[in-house]
């Protein structure tokens, strides 16, 4: 298995998609802190600036994570739905099988790899949001190990249920599938928002069941909330905005999550015993 982990993390470094999401991580922190720069010249020249500052510093860095989130998300896919069935469509997995490792061993190698080089991934980027926020604005959210932690389950999340997908779907296939059911719980994310402000219990059911199909969008919204719990936040009364909190998931839905990626990880696992290579 460690041998298989340090292949993966070897392959990681030489795909391409790796070296693009570092340009597109770089290229997105200087326009945002080119962003935050301006905001804050132009919040100092309006009064009164210290409740201005205060209602838009705090939107300011969920804002960045909200953005943030799609790129690790998606760079999570990506880097994961052909784990396996592009190696066995280039007959590379028929050549790892038959030698005395085990198909689980080789499943979890690539998993923890893909596992490291995200968690690694996600927290450079937040770190660097979090850091350019202090540095340009002055601002820092409480929590910041919860919400860390919170940012890197959201890829996690992904990984586990695109590398299910690729142990018994075609690359192509699994890519639009993952994509369309990521886009789908950030849809319901929202929806669920709208209906707890409007009180619209259809609206709120489906982003419920959005939630338990692909826990991303509930992922984030307990990052915010957990960062942004001060009651003399003014965040609350933003929460209807795409980057705000809305009705912040449970405690129990946090137990989901990890329930979640360890359920389809033990699916993955099991196709991948059966599957004829």
């Amino acid at each position: 298995m460690l041998t298989i982990f340090r292949l993966t993390m070897r392959e990681v470094m030489n795909k391409k998609i790796f070296l693009i999401a570092a340009i597109l991580s770089v290229v997105f922190l200087v326009l945002f802190g080119l962003m935050l720069d301006l905001t804050v010249k132009s919040i100092q020249s309006t009064p009164p600036f210290s409740m201005a500052k205060a209602m838009v510093y705090p939107q300011l860095f969920t804002m960045g994570l909200y953005f943030a989130c799609f790129l690790v998300n998606l760079f999570a896919i990506f880097l994961s739905v052909g784990a396996i069935s592009s190696e066995i469509e280039n007959g590379i997995m028929q050549a790892i099988v038959p030698k005395p490792v085990r198909r689980s061993g080789i499943l979890l190698g690539k998993y923890l790899g893909y596992c490291f080089t995200l968690t690694v991934f996600g927290l450079l980027l937040f770190s660097a949001i979090f850091l350019l926020t202090k540095a340009i604005c002055g601002y820092a959210p409480d929590n910041l190990i919860a919400g860390a932690g919170m940012f890197i389950l959201q890829p996690l999340i992904l990984l586990t249920l695109t590398m299910w997908g690729s142990a018994w779907l075609s690359t192509m296939a699994n890519g639009i599938t993952i994509i369309m059911l990521y886009v789908l719980a950030t849809a319901g994310g929202m929806a669920e928002t709208v209906g707890g402000f409007i009180n619209n219990k259809a609206l709120i059911n489906t982003g419920i069941i959005t939630s338990l199909l692909v826990p991303t969008d509930a992922a984030y919204r307990k990052m915010v909330s957990v960062m942004m719990e001060s009651g003399s936040n003014p965040l609350s009364a933003l929460s209807v905005t795409p980057f705000g909190t809305g009705t912040p998931p449970s405690g129990l839905m946090v137990g989901y999550m990890f329930v979640h990626i360890g359920l389809f990880l033990l699916l993955l696992v099991w196709v991948f015993r059966r599957r004829d290579l």
